[in-house]
């Protein structure tokens, strides 16, 4: 009977414990959190609230296209009531767009990490798996009373020690795993820090996950085309050397599909609670302990706004604009939603491209593409190595085309090998969100890009300088060999203005290829609405049958003080010792010469400039609130001045060369007096700068005004867009 037991004992611990010192561990740590300390009757704080809407670029790098800042007043008590009073508000656009206060019905904060149910205060309609009403579900604690029947646990070991009063602190890391639901399941995913002095809850990292007993063929297919996560981060303090209460609060929706790796656009909440007023009593309260909190139901939170009038004068901000949401990365989350991405993590083999172009395209010079990607992470014996690879053909070139990639990051180290078979694009200066071709070339016939037959080999090597991933060195060699392409397509599916314009040259040749960059804050663009400075300076080189060197510098700021923001956005890049058609700098209005055409500047040497200002007026900054449900920005006018400028030249005679190439058109002013048609390709003869003035409504996502070339005399033309854009 006794051998029963204890192998009862030893199967309970492998099923929902991996140790029996895990399982004591989580049992008194439950009973510690169960309820708040019986002295703590409530609180009140300042909650400063930043929140954004960000999409990656080509690149994978996130930058904001929406930001909203609120300031709030929060007062909690221990029965389970929350009020959160908004007396701030200000934002910011790239583009109008819904208020994120639409979804944000009731207090978005989370007043403590007590008792049995964590609820989501949100109406969020995109919880994973969820159908109407999940959203409402209160999350099971993972220290909750019934944790049992809904988790499995792992860990249990120190990983790090706090230092506070000049205690230190050891802080003990348990993984909770949520096991396959009865019925419908709001359930906890990622990591649970506790103090091990008094067992109380010093961070909550992961994902809630809606969880059923059974998922059809229909919710299988929905998560390969679209999934999305809801994400929380929630670190407490310990205030009086007693009570641990949330200071910093993360709520985080991302999209991902698995077609395309590099889709990950996200909603993202930071909130930071200060000027904590703990109510205390001696003795225990008169009102009953967390009744509420701990079984999940109802309870009074209500959320208020201050007048309009107060709303739109309100202007003592802790933090810059946009500053708390664009410092945290989609990243922090990946090892609960893309367990393969983190070092240490499972084994894990998946049908998946790192970008839609892996597997889907279409542009001018190959048509229609289609291929398959899949990739592939390491475990234990080999943390951090993740490799992928991809193939396919495109149809109308007739030539197959893919390439394969291994990573491996170890510290601040990340050593990578690739290979492939590809077509490049050769434009220079892209705008920060611009990607491929494919639906503008599909739907509408535009692809504004010249392309060169690719196959190259690569090792690289990129050393982060900081712990924060702010400042990155790369290096990379390897062999290539380049080829002309031509259009295999002269239209897509709908013609507008006209046909694909023809695929500029490019010369043939084999080389080797060296480069090495340095980048400052890379996610800082200067155009968007990430706040900060951003800095790069790149050296390319190429030797062999195809010969050059070119330089590249890029420097972009945006700031806001008080009811003034300000950005600029510096590019510069000089070619010398060889000009292959394919590395020749061309800019016109798709690379920020608005009211210019289509590359109709080049040469061996490039500066483009661009300044703005904007001055909010203090005026209508309140959000307007149409519906419950439906919420804008607020009309939060502002007068906008931006000013954009390029210059070009083409000092070698093998660049003027490469220019002739390019075609010509005619055209009085040419840069050879000679010639009776001018280079559709030319440098631009001196400084070509437009001045724009605009107002702009719904904080920069609507603009109307004026602008005119400053270069020569010119009249003001009507602009649509903010003058910080155009």
């Amino acid at each position: 009977m006794i051998a029963l037991l204890l192998l009862a004992q030893i199967t309970v611990a492998d099923s929902t414990y991996s140790t029996l010192e895990l399982r004591r561990f989580v049992g008194a740590a439950a009973e510690a959190n169960r309820r708040a300390p019986a002295t703590l009757a409530g609180y009140r704080a300042v909650a400063e609230s930043d929140m954004a809407l960000l999409r990656p670029d080509p690149r994978g790098r996130e930058h904001a296209q929406q930001l909203e800042q609120v300031e709030s007043r929060v007062a909690w008590r221990r029965v389970g009531s929350l009020e959160q009073h908004v007396v701030g508000y200000r934002a910011r656009a790239t583009s109008m767009s819904l208020s994120a206060l639409s979804l944000l019905r009731r207090p978005w904060i989370i007043p403590s990490l007590y008792g049995d149910r964590l609820s989501l205060l949100v109406d969020l309609p995109s919880v994973p798996g969820a159908t109407r009403g999940w959203a409402r579900l209160a999350g099971v604690h993972p220290l909750a009373a019934d944790r049992d029947s809904a988790y499995r646990f792992t860990g249990g070991d120190t990983v790090q020690s706090i230092r506070i009063g000049g205690r230190t602190i050891p802080v003990v890391r348990i993984h909770v795993e949520p096991r396959a639901g009865r019925g419908r399941l709001l359930l906890f995913r990622g990591d649970l820090d506790v103090a091990a002095d008094r067992m109380q809850i010093v961070r909550l990292h992961g994902a809630f996950v809606a969880v059923q007993a059974h998922s059809g063929l229909r919710a299988h297919v929905e998560r390969l085309v679209l999934r999305t996560a809801v994400l929380v981060d929630v670190e407490e303090g310990e205030l009086r050397q007693r009570y641990w209460l949330p200071t910093y609060e993360r709520l985080e929706v991302q999209a991902a599909s698995s077609l395309d790796g590099g889709f990950r656009p996200a909603a993202r909440i930071v909130t930071r609670l200060r000027a904590q007023e703990l109510d205390t009593v001696p003795g225990p309260p008169s009102a009953p302990a967390l009744a509420e909190a701990d079984t999940g139901a109802a309870a009074e939170r209500r959320l208020s706004y201050a007048p309009r009038d107060s709303l739109d004068a309100f202007g003592g901000w802790g933090e810059e604009i946009g500053a708390a949401s664009t410092a945290a990365a989609a990243a922090d989350f990946d090892d609960v939603v893309r367990p393969g991405a983190a070092p240490g993590g499972p084994p894990r083999v998946a049908w998946g491209a790192a970008g839609l172009p892996d597997v889907l395209r279409y542009d001018k010079a190959e048509g229609l593409y289609t291929g398959m990607a899949a990739t592939w992470g390491a475990a234990e014996g080999a943390p951090g190595v993740r490799a992928g690879a991809h193939a396919g053909w495109a149809w109308q070139d007739r030539t197959p085309r893919g390439g394969a990639a291994v990573r491996w990051q170890r510290g601040r180290w990340t050593w990578g090998a690739a290979a492939r078979r590809e077509l490049d694009n050769t434009n220079d200066f892209v705008p920060t969100l611009e990607g491929p071709a494919t639906v503008g070339a599909l739907l509408g016939s535009v692809d504004d890009y010249d392309y060169v037959a690719r196959a190259a080999a690569t090792l690289s090597a990129a050393r982060w300088l900081d712990a924060d991933g702010r400042r990155v060195l790369r290096l990379e060699v390897g062999p290539g060999r380049d080829a002309a392409v031509r259009n295999r397509v002269t239209q897509g599916i709908v013609r507008l203005d006209s046909a694909f314009r023809p695929n500029r040259p490019a010369a043939e040749g084999s080389y080797v290829r060296e480069a090495v960059a340095l980048e400052v804050n890379p996610d800082v663009s200067g155009d968007l609405l990430e706040p900060g400075v951003g800095l790069a300076l790149a050296y390319e080189r190429g030797d062999g049958g195809l010969r050059w060197q070119r330089v590249d510098a890029r420097l972009a700021a945006r700031h806001t003080a008080g009811p003034l923001t300000y950005l600029l956005r510096a590019d510069a890049a000089a070619l010398f010792g060889g000009s292959p058609p394919q590395k020749v700098i061309e800019v016109g209005g798709n690379e920020g010469l608005p009211g210019y055409g289509y590359k109709e500047f080049g040469g061996d040497r490039a500066v483009l400039l661009r300044l703005g200002a904007a001055y909010a007026l203090p005026v209508l900054r309140a959000p307007l609130r149409l519906r419950p449900w439906l919420a804008l920005p607020g009309p939060s006018p502002a007068v906008t001045v931006g000013l954009q400028g390029g210059w070009t030249a083409a000092v070698a005679p093998a660049t003027r060369a490469a220019l002739a190439a390019f075609g010509f058109r005619p055209q009085a002013r040419a840069f050879d007096p000679t010639l009776a048609l001018a280079p559709l390709t030319q440098p631009t003869e001196g400084v070509r700068a437009t001045l724009g003035i605009s107002l702009d409504l719904f904080g920069g996502g609507i603009g109307v005004g004026i602008a005119r070339p400053v270069d020569h005399a010119a009249p003001w033309g009507l602009i649509l867009g903010s003058a910080l854009q155009w």
